[in-house]
């Protein structure tokens, strides 16, 4: 399961923001300075599977555009 904090996205879309925050600080927890094409090919794997779990926070925070229509698989 994966909290997003939807204020931690500062116009960014969902998918931008977990390659480019989540996934690097990821890495840096499990001791690499980066995320590889590795992790990112794991992660893209696990999400097809249906085995990650988003809990988006705040988005009844929102403002009318919805932070969702941008992400796709």
């Amino acid at each position: 399961m994966i909290w997003v904090s939807l204020a931690d996205l500062r116009g960014q879309e969902l998918k931008s923001y977990l390659f480019e925050t989540w996934l690097t600080q990821l890495a840096e927890k499990i001791g690499k300075a980066e995320a590889t094409k590795q992790l990112k090919d794991d992660f893209v794997a696990l999400f097809n599977q249906n085995n990650v779990w988003l809990l988006l926070d705040g988005l009844d925070e929102m403002s009318a555009s919805n932070p969702l229509t941008a992400c796709d698989r």
